[in-house]
């Protein structure tokens, strides 16, 4: 049996936008947008406040940890799968939310480079702060952080156009103390993440967090899942488990 994948299904009759709604509305589920190497995760708690926000094209939510903005109109497929889980001695269940290749293709930085003030940052009070991608060398991520700190800004403006993985690379270590902001973008959308940064590798923070491990990355492993022919995984939903919490 492939141990990654033994169910899967496409959801052929669910209205996207209904479903992306209704699993925003619970604490029970989280999120995702990444690639091998490189994610950003975003849910909330139980009795965390939060705003949700539904227009034609987009829907949103903010948190005071986080948030995320889904684009809505695009031809999205959705598919639905379970595979095994070393962690949880069970199974692990994801629904990837997919669009064509061609719609999926985001502008690919390899070095630090700074993208301007954010202007479509989903929590109204971030526009304005400065946006910086990692530089991970992906057409279907952008990995970026945010800050409006002046001698943080020094430091990441004065390294632009260097690999943040060069080991006598400064920008590495200031990402660690100063504790921006990550914001992961996919063409589907984008989650913010406010929580700090673990100090440690071996600590994952419960709420909103991000994962960056230049291992993973450099292997550039693909889905876990055979998607439709033309289409590329954008958004993941972990949706509740019936047997335990995310």
């Amino acid at each position: 049996m492939d141990m990654r994948t033994n169910i899967m299904s496409e959801i052929k009759t669910v209205n996207v936008q209904s479903l992306l709604e209704e699993h925003l509305r619970s604490s029970e589920h989280s999120w995702s947008i990444g690639i091998s190497g490189a994610i950003g995760e975003f849910m909330y708690d139980e009795n965390e406040e939060i705003e949700l926000q539904v227009s034609e094209d987009e829907i949103s939510v903010i948190t005071e940890r986080g948030a995320m903005s889904i684009k809505l109109g695009a031809d999205i497929k959705c598919l639905a799968y379970e595979e095994m889980s070393s962690c949880t001695r069970s199974w692990s269940q994801s629904v990837v939310f997919c669009i064509p290749e061609e719609q999926a293709k985001l502008r690919s930085n390899d070095v630090l480079t700074d993208l301007g003030i954010d202007k479509k940052s989903v929590n109204a009070l971030s526009r304005g702060k400065q946006l910086f991608d990692l530089g991970l060398d992906s057409e279907k991520l952008q990995f970026c952080i945010r800050t409006d700190n002046e001698e943080f800004l020094k430091i990441l403006e004065k390294n632009c156009g260097r690999s943040i993985f060069d080991r006598d690379n400064p920008v590495t270590a200031a990402v660690l103390e100063y504790s921006p902001a990550r914001v992961v973008i996919s063409a589907l959308g984008r989650i913010e993440i406010e929580t700090r940064i673990p100090t440690t590798a071996s600590e994952t923070l419960s709420g909103p967090h991000t994962h960056l491990l230049p291992a993973l990355l450099k292997a550039k492993r693909d889905a876990a899942v055979d998607l439709p022919s033309g289409y590329v995984e954008v958004l993941s939903l972990y949706p509740e488990h019936p047997a335990f919490d995310k």
